[in-house]
């Protein structure tokens, strides 16, 4: 298999090439133009030379606010954009994009030696650099070697890449995933120098002690929907946090509940005969945790940071059907996001999850059907998490189907679209982007009470 797509790798490494008929996705609308798939290759190769994966600066700003532009495109290309829609969104979001750092070359040449590689990570100044590294690997090795090498391994380099993609909320793991999905080696090429060069340091921590502590014998095996409860029901963890904690990860949680989230993500392991359902798990309790996160009596609002769990989980079923990803690493990489989608649950507050406010919501706005809801995502003018929620929930009810008369997944039948609903009324009409200097549809900490004041009540 890895042989059959080295050859397609090695002509692609830095070419985006999407082609309607091959590359729809593994959810996507019943017709995709090719005019549109045009459009969709000249916007993403533009941003792909153009663009620097980040469009803040560490230094000025203190947080990696990151480019969504291939998130966004690939999204509204596999629900049905057409040509005029892709380029009209790609547009709203190139007026704060930042021009990338050129390549060093030195550098490049450099990053195959390990101490090299080490030193040059977490630098977002190298992400350039990082990408013409990889693009060059993917041309001598194609991308499932490179993958292999780099993520899978299971030695040090890989290891500490496994991590890094779950860095900066999820971006760099959803950027492979978009990679993957769409069979485009330029992206994976991007994606893995993202995750090079993120540097959030304390998930290094949380995930290797979380890993440690499961294989202590007579640890307890629980599904993502009972350790939700758990943590809901632990003061200590619903507490850990406040809205005003930036990083909350490891300011609030792992500072105030440490013992408690690590004793919760230690008991979430996936067996390498169960990949398949505990994807659709995966997808189902990350569209749970939003869906759920609502407030009796307020509009319904989605957190931002919540989301991001929901909207990775779609590449999952991408993952566990590539054949030259072992079932030992898609089982890995399986646990790594279900842990991260619970601490970072317990970020939030560990807000309760009540879906009746969903399944009793009376649609606002519009018709309240899936077309009205994919319409809406698709038009809302933002960088693409309106869009790309709407994708993971229309996944997450087909995957589910098949097991919904497990208790673990909770959302079951019409709760899908009844969210889908909910989640274009939650809207701003007038866009916007998602960052700090903006108006937005979002809220951030839906467990905490004050983040709550100022959404409308119903």
């Amino acid at each position: 298999m890895a042989t059959a797509s080295t050859t397609n790798d090695k002509a692609l490494s830095s070419v985006v090439n999407v082609d309607s008929a091959v590359n729809r996705g593994i959810w996507h609308a019943q017709t995709l133009s090719p005019n549109a798939a045009e459009t969709v290759n000249q916007v993403l190769q533009e941003n792909h030379y153009k663009h620097h994966i980040f469009f803040s600066y560490m230094d000025k700003e203190g947080v990696h606010m990151h480019n969504h532009i291939v998130h966004h495109i690939l999204t509204l290309f596999a629900l049905g954009a057409d040509r005029a829609e892709i380029q009209r969104l790609y547009d709203v979001n190139l007026d704060y994009q930042r021009d990338a750092v050129p390549e060093q070359k030195d550098m490049i040449k450099d990053l195959s030696n390990s101490a090299a590689y080490k030193k040059a990570q977490g630098d977002e100044d190298n992400y350039m650099s990082f990408v013409k590294f990889y693009e060059d690997e993917i041309t001598a090795k194609g991308v499932p070697a490179v993958i292999q090498e780099y993520v899978f391994a299971e030695d040090h380099r890989a290891d500490d890449m496994l991590v890094r993609l779950f860095m900066g909320f999820l971006h760099p793991i959803i950027h492979l995933g978009c990679g993957l999905e769409f069979k485009q080696p330029a992206i994976v090429a991007e994606a893995l120098a993202q995750a090079a060069v993120h540097d959030d340091n304390y998930l290094f921590t949380f995930f290797h002690e979380a890993e440690a502590r499961a294989t202590v014998p007579g640890t307890p095996r629980k599904t993502l929907a009972e350790l939700l409860d758990l943590a809901h029901g632990s003061e200590k963890c619903r507490n850990a946090s406040n809205s005003q904690v930036r990083e909350k990860v490891r300011d609030g949680v792992l500072l105030n509940a440490k013992e408690e989230a690590m004793q919760l993500a230690a008991q979430y392991e996936v067996p390498e005969g169960e990949v398949d359902l505990r994807m659709a798990e995966l997808c189902n309790a990350t569209a749970y945790i939003v869906a759920g996160a609502q407030r009796a009596k307020k509009a319904p609002r989605m957190d931002f940071f919540l989301m991001h769990p929901m909207n990775m989980s779609i590449f999952f079923g991408t993952f566990v059907r590539i054949p030259w990803i072992s079932r030992a690493a898609k089982a890995r990489l399986l646990t790594y996001a279900g842990r991260f989608s619970l601490i970072l649950y317990i970020d939030m507050g560990a807000p309760k999850l009540d879906l009746d406010i969903i399944r009793t919501y009376k649609p606002t706005r519009a018709e309240g059907t899936w077309a009205d809801a994919i319409r809406r995502g698709m038009a809302h003018p933002d960088d693409g998490h309106a869009s790309k929620m709407i994708r993971a929930v229309l996944y997450a009810e087909q995957v589910s189907k098949p097991y919904e008369a497990r208790p673990e997944f909770r959302m079951k039948g019409t709760d899908f679209e009844k969210f889908a609903i909910a989640i274009v009324d939650s809207l701003n009409p007038a866009g916007g982007k998602a960052g700090p200097y903006e108006d937005e549809s979002w809220i951030r900490g839906a467990g905490f009470d004050d983040v709550w004041e100022q959404v409308p009540s119903t």
